[in-house]
């Protein structure tokens, strides 16, 4: 208890003290916490200064300093949104980067610059946030990146880009694919896909398949799908072949990324 008491009177910072000869003098130590102080030692400071303060934690080891820092960026002033995205764009760590990613979404700023960011991890943060210009997703569909690909397909969700995706070596892309296409020869083509993920994407993608669509789809899974017709719509699982365990479908790029970025 004392000692807690001496650790708190240490971390209270004196009225008179700069916040960041504060931040300088805590940012640095081993301990967590004091990471933590200084990073709450920016609170309400603003300028180019603190914000290059606070995004120099961005890749803090410790996940609640990261937490901490996407948080103060979230709070900075409004007006501050354009140069807080230039200068996290501008970080050298990648891993940096994807946090102050995090941080813009929670502000709901626009996260264009990132679309192009030589990360995969970066750009997939980007488009999977909704809040990217449509002349870079557009370019995103021609990434090398088989994620930011699908990423990119999903975002738009139109139906007449799906067609070059039908024949990607990408399971991921073909996935998305399956989401958007509303082409019945596509489907066909995705229902009897070598990929399971893929045939699943169908099925879960496809509420109103006809009965027949449905058996198609649980022939071509050959057992590894069962498929359940409940009031005019169809609904699938998956069932392992050890022990009875149920497969869940992957998720989707988007998906995935979205539940990151919370």
């Amino acid at each position: 208890m004392t000692c807690h008491l001496i650790l708190c009177l240490v971390l209270l910072p004196h009225p008179e003290q700069d916040p960041l000869a504060l931040f300088r003098q805590w940012c640095r130590s081993p301990s967590p916490e004091l990471r933590l102080q200084a990073v709450r030692t920016l609170r309400g400071q603003q300028g180019s200064a603190s914000r290059a303060a606070l995004l120099s934690l961005l890749s803090d080891p410790h996940v609640g300093v990261r937490e901490a820092v996407r948080r103060e960026i979230a709070f900075r002033q409004p007006d501050e949104g354009p140069d807080l995205a230039r200068e996290i764009a501008a970080l050298k760590d990648p891993k940096a980067r994807v946090e102050g990613v995090r941080a813009v979404v929670q502000r709901k700023e626009d996260a264009t610059l990132f679309a192009t960011d030589p990360d995969p991890e970066v750009r997939a943060r980007a488009l999977g946030t909704g809040r990217v210009a449509r002349p870079q997703v557009e370019a995103a569909l021609r990434s090398r990146d088989a994620r930011t690909r699908a990423l990119a397909l999903e975002v738009l969700g139109e139906p007449a880009l799906a067609a070059p995706f039908l024949g990607d070596a990408a399971e991921e892309a073909r996935i998305a694919c399956a989401r958007v296409t509303d082409d019945p020869v596509a489907l066909e083509k995705l229902v009897k896909d070598r990929s399971w993920r893929v045939r699943l994407a169908v099925v879960m993608a496809r509420h109103g398949l006809t009965r027949a669509a449905a058996a198609r789809v649980l022939a071509a899974a050959g057992g590894s799908l069962r498929v359940v017709l409940r009031g005019g719509a169809v609904r699938a699982s998956g069932r392992g072949r050890r022990q009875g365990a149920r497969r869940r479908p992957r998720s989707t790029a988007r998906d995935r990324v979205l539940r990151g970025a919370g």
